[in-house]
């Protein structure tokens, strides 16, 4: 677990924390059971520690502004877990609330394995991958990572696998550069993705030299991020590692890097039949698959239809 820094224990200790507190769970837990929750370790151990704290920083980048933060000691004031459903579905885990943050604009979340998260007003942002790095943070005022929301309820993608690009498809691929027999010459992003361990199939290696240097968006230019087809960029993004276990998760034993989203860092993956995935490094386990195949997941990119919550 990573440490809270001197700044972070400095803002705590100011707001009648100590370390070490051990401090009474039963009204938190027991209000989140009458509000619908099933509470789980991880947020009971921040309740534990950090229940009842309430704190403000000031800003550096905006004159005159403090960002308020309190961490619960009781859930009496919250709405029931219908509040949290779509950052549940997003991150396809179980939610808890144990605070707020920037002024109540963000309800601090916690997952079972202690990632703390940010939601409000339809956004939901990543700020740590545990409770004290979630609190350095917020003592930082580091900018919180946003997350795409899966707007309905996933689903498995069925009937016939399609095998040919949409035409909305075509004409939003054509816009950026893309044409019918596109062949770009990618012997050093092969080089590259072999040397940092991948074995591409047929497939892959053929979706490089097709789709490579593209930066797709959608054809009405809504979507909230755009997918720049950058191998060997994505591949410097990741650990085998990391690889693995999304390997693991998704039964693609030949994953591999074919694109990043800058911001919020995403990365794009491509199994060995043609899928397409979209995975967030912070998070061994934040998968959004697009589809089966290579066409089925352009389209549902392209179209903004609804990706599959794998994990």
């Amino acid at each position: 677990m990573i440490p809270l820094t001197f700044q972070s224990i400095d803002v705590l200790t100011a707001a009648g924390w100590s370390p070490g507190t051990q401090l009474s769970t039963d009204a938190y837990v027991n209000t989140l059971i009458e509000k619908g929750y099933n509470p789980f370790f991880s947020a009971i151990n921040f309740a534990r520690e950090f229940g009842g704290i309430k704190f403000a920083i000031d800003v550096p980048i905006v004159a005159g502004y403090r960002n308020c933060t309190e961490f619960l000691q009781d859930a009496s004031c919250l709405g029931g877990p219908k509040y949290i459903a779509e950052y549940e579905r997003s991150l396809a885990r179980k939610l808890l609330p144990i605070g707020f943050t920037s002024n109540g604009h963000y309800e601090l979340l916690i997952d079972e394995g202690g990632a703390v998260y940010g939601g409000g007003d339809g956004v939901l942002v990543f700020i740590g991958s545990d409770r004290y790095d979630a609190i350095n943070a917020i003592c930082e005022c580091r900018e919180f990572r946003q997350i795409p929301l899966i707007e309905q309820e996933a689903f498995t993608f069925s009937g016939p696998v399609p095998l040919e690009l949409s035409r909305a498809t075509t004409a939003c691929l054509e816009q950026v550069g893309w044409h019918s027999g596109r062949r770009v010459n990618c012997l050093k992003e092969f080089a590259e993705l072999t040397a940092a361990g991948y074995s591409l199939s047929i497939i892959q290696r053929s979706f490089i030299e097709e789709f490579g240097n593209l930066e797709i968006g959608t054809v009405d230019g809504s979507e909230p991020f755009t997918i720049v087809f950058c191998p060997a960029e994505a591949a410097r993004q990741l650990s085998l590692g990391r690889v693995s276990k999304w390997r693991e998760y998704t039964r693609e034993s030949r994953l591999a890097p074919v694109g990043v989203v800058q911001d919020p860092l995403l990365i794009v993956m491509l199994g060995g039949d043609g899928a397409l995935y979209l995975m967030m490094p912070e998070l061994d386990d934040w998968i959004t698959r697009f589809g089966r195949n290579v066409a089925e997941s352009l389209n549902t990119y392209c179209l903004k239809l609804q990706a599959e919550a794998v994990r």
